[in-house]
């Protein structure tokens, strides 16, 4: 099955997105597309249009990375859309802990705090860590249950 990653990012992290962009395109494999949803410029945009735009393309099926300056306002919309599990993560380690444990299917990245030098790593744990443990899954079917 063929995986959608949808990218998205406002003007303040528009460098990073097109970094997350080129690292994607070479550690994905044939078994994923990558949908670039914007912005496509440093020009002003509103973050919230963004993430709606984000939205309209992704289903449960799919992964999806959301970036800003600080990342905590694309984290907030984008926890807003439903069947999402967003992650704002600064590290591997985070990342790793996020998808362990809460089987993050969005993550959210601040330009800012994101330490660049472990950013092929960090992108390649989001795509390839899977959440096994009983525990952490019975808790994601628990938060479907109460929160979808």
């Amino acid at each position: 099955m063929i995986q959608k990653i949808i990218v998205a990012a406002d003007h303040g992290a528009y460098d990073l997105k097109l970094k997350v962009v080129e690292i994607l395109t070479n550690i994905a494999n044939s078994n994923y597309i990558i949908l670039d949803v914007g912005c496509y410029s440093k020009d002003s945009v509103d973050y919230p249009d963004l993430i709606d735009n984000f939205a309209k393309n992704f289903t449960t099926e799919d992964l999806g990375i959301v970036m800003c300056t600080s990342g905590i306002g694309v984290s907030i919309c984008a926890n807003k859309i439903r069947g999402t599990r967003v992650g704002l993560c600064r590290s591997k380690e985070e990342i790793l802990a996020s998808k362990k444990h809460n089987n993050i299917n969005i993550l959210a990245m601040g330009a800012k705090y994101v330490n660049m030098s472990e950013l092929s790593d960090m992108l390649y744990i989001f795509l390839h860590e899977k959440c096994y443990e009983e525990r952490h899954l019975r808790r994601i079917v628990k938060i479907k249950k109460y929160f979808e």
